[in-house]
């Protein structure tokens, strides 16, 4: 029986005589203050409310006149019927905070069939085969599995099939993991969490089917007719960095892109609204100014999941060697293929995918077992495969062949072979595993222009090479090299340091107490390293459960430390609580107590 104005409210509040205030929301969604504000979700986080802000963060600066949007969505897959209620405070300094209710009704049951939690800690890769419990479902699709945890503990989760190989399947995994690698003071990318959060709470699978007759598998029509939702990958177009395809660029890896479009599709359009918002501008512009020509028969609903897909293969260089030698992304798709281009021509796509994903890879790109090539991290002329792997960081290797590796100026981690390996780091600052063989650092400068720390000064079993010159050689870290090169002149480095001499080394082993203790989020462990053997170090529970493994093998003399950051074995973080670290060799044991608190 309510009279009166009906339609039309506003929220927010206001200094006491009235003269200012903040505006939360008037009739639609916009925020207009002259304040500094924030928002956020309750101290009590749920899993079902996802908040997210026009320009990225939750909080700014607003002037009178001014206003910003957020988003509120809600996911209610896997929630029980029922009534569900949160609050969003928004703050301000100098005035009380306001908090907005938000109540939620979920009537129905849900009858999408969901994949369970699959244990992957018993296998070293983290990829296990489907257990034989498991819905007919999935196992009729696929045989193997594999997950990535989100920072909630939910799983995003991959269906795997016979003919994608070891290799392949980690490099999928890697290229996700790198996308949802938080990127510190950049625009869109500073936070992923929700991103990472919606993908699991979706329960969207990552399919790799092994070519295009899965297709026309009923087995693949039965599982998404029945609701599951994902995406998929053939094992066909999967060339991980090494590979003869991606050493000749013969092939273009494909998983770039279909790892985005399941990002793009299951975390950022639920997620991060905003940044879909600004994608979508963006395309319209590039589709006005014959930037983006999205093919006859693509969908319209699918144009910005190819834009940004095309401008994130731009952006990293797939097809800087222009291999349809017309100067275009894909089939004549998008207008530049180099990162330099972009920028000036479609800055728009340029600044978010900068913005979200920043300079470089974050994965760590293992070359195959038998690579025996040069390999080069910078772009190199007539080496096209340098057009993208001048976006890496990090390289590993195993075998025992010898390689030549070539840095960039990002700061890089490159672990050698068991071989002879050769290791140029170029500028930034650099860790350098070189391994058992006689391994050579290079630098460019004289012998003179560098300070040379041994590993009683570092307190990490390294010697640290720093470069007096500035912008050239940068600090690195060399950890089990016997060679290093200035200028082209060898030096030893048991010459350089008297690296035989008792002085450079602990003369016992120990395990330090973990420093900050209590912690949170990381805690620091350092030990040492009388004689070179076979050490496990590893945190345990106040049961005696193995909670995660630290470091388990072979340990040269020297001074270690190690970063504990409160996951367990598959990536989850673990509860409050007490734990042990314990450090065993052959001739000790010796544990540390230790205390995390949320």
């Amino acid at each position: 029986n309510m009279e009166g104005v009906l339609n039309s409210g506003t929220i927010g509040f206001q200094n006491n005589d009235g003269s200012m205030g903040t505006q939360i929301i008037a009739n639609e969604a916009f925020i207009s203050s002259e304040f500094s504000w924030a928002a956020a979700e309750a101290e009590d986080e749920n899993s079902w409310l996802i908040l997210s802000a026009e320009a990225g963060d939750l909080s700014g600066v607003l002037f009178g006149g001014e206003s910003t949007e957020i988003y509120v969505q809600v996911v209610t897959n896997g929630m029980d019927a029922g009534y569900y209620s949160a609050n969003i405070n928004v703050t301000a300094p100098n005035v009380e905070s306001a908090s907005i209710g938000v109540n939620l009704f979920v009537t129905g049951d849900n009858s999408t069939p969901i994949l369970p939690n699959i244990d992957i800690s018993s296998s070293e890769n983290g990829i296990v085969n489907l257990p034989d419990d498991v819905d007919s479902l999935f196992s009729n699709v696929a045989s193997r599995y594999t997950h990535i945890v989100a920072p909630n503990g939910d799983l995003i989760q991959f269906l795997i099939q016979d003919d994608f190989t070891v290799p392949q399947i980690l490099h999928t995994r890697r290229v996700l993991e790198s996308y949802l690698t938080d990127i510190p003071d950049t625009d869109w990318g500073s936070d992923k969490s929700n991103i990472a959060i919606a993908m699991a709470t979706s329960n969207a699978i990552m399919f790799l089917l092994n070519d295009e007759d899965e297709y026309e598998n009923p087995y693949i029509w039965d599982i998404f007719d029945s609701g599951v939702n994902g995406q998929d990958l053939l094992a066909i177009e999967v060339f991980p960095e090494g590979s003869s395809e991606y050493m000749n660029s013969t092939e273009r890896d494909a998983t770039y892109e279909e790892v985005l479009h399941f990002m793009h599709g299951f975390g950022v359009q639920l997620a991060l609204p905003a940044m879909q918002n600004a994608i979508e501008s963006a395309m319209l512009n590039a589709i006005n100014n014959d930037v983006y020509n999205p093919l006859s028969d693509l969908p319209e609903d699918d144009f910005d999941e190819e834009y940004f897909a095309m401008g994130l293969e731009c952006y990293f260089g797939l097809w800087a060697h222009d291999p349809n030698g017309d100067g275009f992304c894909g089939d004549q798709e998008y207008a530049f293929i180099t990162r330099e281009a972009m920028a000036i021509g479609d800055s728009a796509l340029f600044a978010i995918i900068n913005g979200f994903f920043g300079e470089a890879w974050e994965y760590t790109a293992v070359l195959p077992q038998g690579f025996n090539s040069n390999f080069f991290m910078i772009n190199q002329e007539g080496l096209d495969y340098t057009y993208r792997s001048q976006y890496l960081k990090n390289i590993e290797t195993s075998g025992d062949q010898s390689i030549n590796f070539y840095g960039n100026d990002f700061s890089n981690q490159i672990s050698g072979t068991t071989g002879n390996n050769t290791f140029i780091g170029y500028g930034g600052d650099d860790i350098l595993i070189g391994g058992s063989g006689v391994d050579r650092a290079i630098y460019h400068g004289d012998y003179n222009y560098y300070a040379i720390l041994p590993p009683i000064v570092t307190l990490d079993s390294s010697f640290q090479i720093i470069d007096l010159y500035p912008n050239r050689d940068g600090i690195d870290h060399l950890y089990e090299f016997e060679e290093i090169e200035f200028n082209g002149i060898v030096y030893l480095l048991s010459d350089l340091l008297d690296l035989n001499s008792d002085e450079q080394f602990p003369s016992e082993f120990s395990l330090d107490s973990p420093y900050p203790n209590p912690f949170n989020p990381n805690t620091s462990i350092s030990y040492d390293i009388a004689k070179t053997g076979q050490i496990h170090l590893a945190v345990y529970d106040l049961n005696g459960r193995l909670i995660k493994t630290l470091k388990n093998g072979e340990a040269k003399r020297g001074y270690y430390s190690v970063i504990w950051d409160a996951k367990d074995e598959n990536g989850a973080g673990v509860s409050t609580g007490i734990y042990f670290i314990k450090l065993t060799s052959l001739s000790l044991l010796e544990t540390q107590k230790v205390l995390y608190l949320k």
